[in-house]
């Protein structure tokens, strides 16, 4: 009999399979070149309440919001600046065979129903969440003593070589919601610097407590979809000073447009400038590159506003 081939590994079973010592891999998930993750089951107090221990910025996909409500589908309130704001709440279950996670996002919208901005809430999490690379350098020492460290930020891993949903969570796919508004990680998301992420008030761990997955370890090997043996492919996180410069740039790129004449672009909610600028180019036959409205937000300078 065949045995199935393992979802993810502890790290000394990894190691074995790598050719190298637990230190090696620490070294490098706390250099950028793979991702450890740690196994978590967390849910509020009773069915569908929200979990206080976390907090998320999750990739939510306004496109499947935007042109698919009416005006039956919201509730309306005062935003800051005393305009009228569309309220619209839908429930997610983002699940790959790592992970699941469980929540609803409240949208915000203009009086043409389209996004303006949105914020996520947590109900429960279940499966294995990637440490972050921050966590595991300051702590690096103490991992390889398999002393406790406290670790707080935490991604969501990616699933790549799965083709359907395989391991404890093949038989949920089938409850989570057919509406994704949740967008799954992928390397050309990360490539842009935009991915799931949460925070927690606090999880103590030690080195038994972590895992690679078979993706993960299958870039270790050079046979993953973006190889970490290659270091023209490890994510090269972009400096604050060059992210501050693009969104003063692009903005007043955008301004130059004849549609955006005499238009505060400012005031105008990131989702309707993509729209506008999509439309554009469909009229002059330029193929824009599929672009998340979280990479729209940060190269026009948005930060998440409150309600």
């Amino acid at each position: 009999m065949k045995l199935p081939e393992r979802l993810y590994y502890p790290l000394d079973k990894a190691a074995k399979k790598l050719n190298c010592d637990v230190s090696d891999i620490i070294h490098f998930a706390a250099n950028g070149y793979t991702k450890l993750c740690v196994k978590v089951h967390s849910s509020g107090p009773g069915f569908g309440n929200e979990n206080d221990e976390w907090s998320s910025y999750l990739l939510v996909d306004y496109k499947v919001i935007n042109n698919q409500i009416s005006q039956d589908d919201v509730t309306f309130t005062k935003g800051d600046k005393g305009d009228d704001l569309a309220i619209y709440t839908h429930s997610f279950d983002y699940i790959n065979s790592y992970v699941r996670i469980l929540g609803y996002v409240d949208f915000w919208l203009d009086e043409n129903l389209q996004v303006v901005d949105s914020s996520s809430v947590i109900h429960a999490v279940f499966g294995l969440l990637e440490v972050s690379e921050r966590d595991l350098y300051i702590h690096e020492m103490n991992l390889i003593k398999n002393e406790s460290i406290e670790v707080r930020s935490f991604a969501l891993p990616t699933d790549n070589t799965n083709d359907e949903l395989s391991g404890y969570f093949r038989n949920d796919g089938e409850f989570a919601s057919s509406s994704q508004i949740i967008s799954r990680d992928n390397d050309y998301l990360r490539s842009n610097g935009v991915e799931n992420n949460l925070s927690h008030e606090g999880i103590n761990i030690t080195l038994d407590d972590l895992f690679i997955t078979k993706d993960e370890v299958l870039r270790l090997k050079g046979e993953g979809i973006l190889s970490h043996n290659d270091t023209s492919n490890i994510d090269k996180p972009e400096s604050p000073k060059t992210g501050a410069k693009k969104a003063e740039i692009i903005p007043a790129l955008i301004s130059l447009l004849p549609d955006f004449k005499n238009v505060n672009i400012d005031a105008m909610a990131v989702s309707k400038i993509q729209n506008i600028i999509e439309g554009i180019a469909a009229k002059q036959g330029v193929e824009l590159p599929e672009t998340h409205i979280q990479t729209w937000q940060k190269y026009l300078g948005r930060g998440r506003s409150k309600k």
